[in-house]
């Protein structure tokens, strides 16, 4: 038996090595997808760095949760059914020693996470952000560390049904579905994302144009008739002109001398959002 379980030790190892690959990935990506839920529902006017709500934060932890997750709790029911049946024992050396990993692991994450936290909170999150993402941080935490702390400690493993790793399995799995449906209800749709990398790509042509106007004036001292003289100056091109989002083009009135207004139609709008921020994290 024991020569069997050397056979199947790389199996064993690479079983745990990528459950604790899987396992911060979910983790982490489950604390994104809390902390973007508390980001987009409480608005802080400072909107400071690393505090405010980012769609791509929480649409990559939704895919990494969805790819993760499945891994994890498969690898996890291997690890498990090989303990029940005695195929790993439940003093191997691969086990203690990877188990251990994976806490050593899990605990440098979450002094990433809690440093991040406390330095948000120190550089003027809102108290009762700080409050929401501390309890969250500790709950995954705390779950993480509980479970293997506890399974590194059981003695009798094999042949042994654990009501509580039944608890912890069932437990930690529904949170995870009840967290990944409330990312689902708070991301924007793939079409909405669509159209606003249209809008993007159509301010982009419009702030082009802008600059177009304003170089033209500063040569010509005066604004141009129409779009054909900044085509003609070589200020912009003719596709410049043309709103693929809309299917129409940009349209230019001159207001007086030196003012003039420049329109485009955009797919969507930006009031009342909280989105404004670089930090994908947090």
């Amino acid at each position: 038996m024991e020569n069997t379980e050397n056979n199947q030790s790389p199996k064993f190892a690479f079983f745990y090595m990528l459950s604790l690959v899987a396992l911060a990935f979910m983790a982490v990506s489950t604390g994104m997808v809390i902390f973007q839920i508390i980001n987009k529902r409480i608005i802080d006017v400072l909107a400071a760095y690393g505090t405010c709500y980012s769609s791509d934060a929480l649409k990559f932890a939704i895919s990494a949760i969805i790819i993760s997750a499945p891994i994890y709790y498969a690898l996890a029911w291997q690890i498990n059914k090989n303990l029940f049946s005695g195929d790993l024992k439940g003093e191997s050396e691969i086990r203690k020693w990877l188990t251990y990993l994976i806490i050593f692991i899990s605990s440098i994450v979450a002094l990433g996470y809690f440093v991040a936290i406390i330095y948000n909170f120190l550089d003027g999150e809102l108290t009762v952000k700080f409050a929401l993402k501390a309890i969250a941080a500790l709950a995954i935490a705390g779950t993480i560390f509980s479970f293997y702390l506890y399974e590194i400690r059981r003695d009798v493993v094999a042949g042994a049904k654990d009501r509580v790793l039944r608890i912890y399995f069932f437990a930690t799995l529904a949170a995870i579905i009840i967290i990944l449906i409330s990312g689902f209800i708070f991301v924007e749709s793939p079409n909405q994302t669509r159209l606003k990398k249209l809008d993007q790509e159509t301010l982009e042509d419009f702030n082009s144009i802008k600059y177009a106007i304003e170089n033209f004036y500063q040569t010509s001292k005066r604004l141009p008739e129409d779009f054909n003289a900044l085509i003609k100056a070589d200020l912009i091109k003719a596709d410049n002109i043309k709103n693929r989002a809309a299917k129409n083009n940009f349209e230019y009135y001159i207001l007086g001398d030196n003012k003039y207004k420049i329109c485009a139609d955009f797919q969507t709008s930006n009031k009342a959002t909280a989105e404004d921020c670089y930090d994908s994290w947090l």
